[in-house]
């Protein structure tokens, strides 16, 4: 179309401009005789010459259309990552202490920890104190193994709070087989906890009503029975 024409013609302007580069990349559309328009990248440069004389310019164009679509689809995935409403991670095992590589916008907001912060250190920078010791062990075993496990696990934010996190990961297969990244999604389930607590409490309450309310009811019974 007219606008790869005029683009075509800035930039072979620019190829012959004394302070240009030899060769210029970039992106048009080709317009066919019928069909929609190719989205193609042209690599074009000028003809050796000599003197001022210019002898014309070639071009190679290669059809994009399948590295554009798979880079929208890239972009779909990430954009989908990024606005999950569940905290994910991916760790690269390849390099030391199995760093994050990723963390998405969930992660951030539930942590404390921006991205700054987060990539390039282990996940265990969530763990404190009272985190339980068999909840890391269960999690270390199954990356040893390399296989997928979920964990229950009291974290702590940036700013010291803690929460209960269910942690659960699975390992990311390349192409020979082996582990290329870990994923790793994290919900915070503090107020389930707190309520399951909160239950918990009200049973052995009630238990220990019900043991009462037996022990007052088995005397008269037995006081009867004599």
């Amino acid at each position: 179309g007219d606008a790869g024409v005029t683009e075509a013609e800035d930039r072979l302007g620019a190829i012959l401009s004394r302070s240009g580069p030899d060769v210029q990349r970039f992106a048009v559309d080709i317009v066919p005789k019928t069909g929609e328009p190719i989205p193609c990248r042209d690599h074009m440069a000028a003809l050796p010459y000599e003197g001022g004389s210019f002898e014309g310019s070639v071009g190679i164009l290669r059809d994009v259309s399948d590295e554009r679509e798979r880079r929208e689809e890239l972009e779909t995935k990430t954009r989908a990552l990024d606005e999950a409403p569940v905290g994910i991670t991916i760790t690269d095992p390849d390099r030391p202490d199995n760093p994050m590589v990723y963390v998405n916008d969930r992660f951030v907001e539930m942590t404390g920890y921006d991205r700054d912060a987060a990539v390039g250190v282990n996940c265990r920078i969530l763990q404190g104190e009272d985190t339980d010791a068999e909840s890391r062990a269960q999690l270390s075993r199954a990356i040893e193994a390399e296989e997928s496990a979920s964990a229950e696990m009291l974290n702590y934010r940036k700013d010291g709070t803690p929460f209960w996190n269910r942690v659960s990961i699975a390992p990311i297969h390349d192409g020979d087989g082996s582990v290329s990244e870990w994923v790793g999604f994290q919900e915070e389930i503090t107020a389930f906890k707190e309520r399951e607590a909160a239950l918990e409490r009200q049973n052995e309450r009630l238990d220990a009503f019900a043991s009462i309310v037996s022990h007052d009811l088995r005397n008269p019974l037995n006081v009867a029975q004599g």
